[in-house]
């Protein structure tokens, strides 16, 4: 389990985009897209040579460019890919029957579009839409007044000691498809949930993958509907939030809990992280960063 201390000083931006209540009011009709990454579970690999976060441009702004700056050994990225699929096997195995785009749908459709967003929802559905082209495409063919995509990865954890899914959540609207993002979105931010193994306690990849798979797989299936289930809730709660959420709070709190980052970014499970507590579900706790993104935790 990788951990780091991201240290925070000086003026802190946000990455986040709030709805504002103007721009709410005057949607009257909006779809949900979900993008997933991959139909089936994924396994995160440790980067290689990959540096300590850097600090500025936000928290997300700090992985990337760690990434980019960094020498990855290819051969050893490699040889941990290949072992972490192997490993996963079992996993994928026991849930063949299990469609986690399809859990992600339901719960997405039980909290927007059943659960009282802040605007109208009419439909929410699976999409394919994972490059500039195709979002275009999907948004400027639609007939709501704006398109809710939600860009979706879920995966097991290096040490498959979690499941963690991770989003990014944008409010398009047909013109500012149309100009390329010359027109912001009326709304993004970025998201992160997961659910650990119970009693995991470091007994290693082997041993998690055979607990996750046991049962037909339950753990894991329970596991993920219950982050589908607590993402969609935190962006019911998040559309709702107005622009003072952006601001970085005066006191702040260092939690333990899943990094945000953009789909694909590689990090360890958790991280020690700059926040405040949003809100409290039961014993869920979600995290604002200092960056703007929600983050859960126990």
């Amino acid at each position: 389990m990788l951990a780091v201390a991201v240290a925070q000083t000086g003026c802190v931006s946000s990455n986040r985009i709030a709805l504002a209540p103007t721009a709410m009011s005057g949607l009257k009709s909006v779809a949900v897209a979900a993008t997933v990454s991959q139909p089936e579970l994924g396994a995160e690999v440790l980067r290689s040579n990959t540096p300590v976060p850097v600090t500025g441009g936000g928290f997300i702004g700090g992985f990337i460019a760690g990434a980019v700056v960094s020498m990855i050994d290819s051969t050893i990225e490699a040889k941990r890919a290949k072992s972490a699929e192997s490993d996963i096997t079992p996993v994928r195995d026991a849930l063949v029957d299990f469609s986690a785009p399809e859990a992600l749908r339901a719960a997405l459709a039980t909290q927007l579009q059943d659960g009282g967003s802040p605007f109208p929802v009419t439909s929410v559905y699976l999409a394919e839409a994972k490059d500039g082209a195709a979002i275009r495409k999907l948004t400027t063919s639609s007939k709501t007044n704006a398109i809710l995509l939600i860009s979706t990865d879920y995966h097991l954890t290096t040490e498959f000691e979690s499941i963690r899914v991770l989003a990014r959540v944008r409010l398009i609207t047909p013109q500012s498809a149309r100009n390329d993002n010359a027109v912001p979105d009326l709304y993004t931010n970025e998201f992160a949930t997961y659910r650990n193994l119970p009693m995991h306690s470091g007994s290693g990849r082997i041993a998690a993958a055979t607990a996750w798979a046991s049962d037909k797989g339950a753990m894991a299936r329970e596991a993920m509907i219950s982050c589908f289930t607590e993402l969609a809730a935190m962006i019911r709660f998040d559309l709702a939030q107005g622009a003072e959420a952006n601001t970085p709070p005066k006191e702040s709190l260092t939690s333990s809990a899943p990094a945000t980052g953009r789909i694909g970014a590689v990090a360890g499970s958790r991280l020690a992280i700059k926040g405040m507590i949003a809100r409290q579900q039961g014993d869920r706790k979600w995290v604002r960063l200092q960056t703007g993104e929600l983050s859960s935790t126990e």
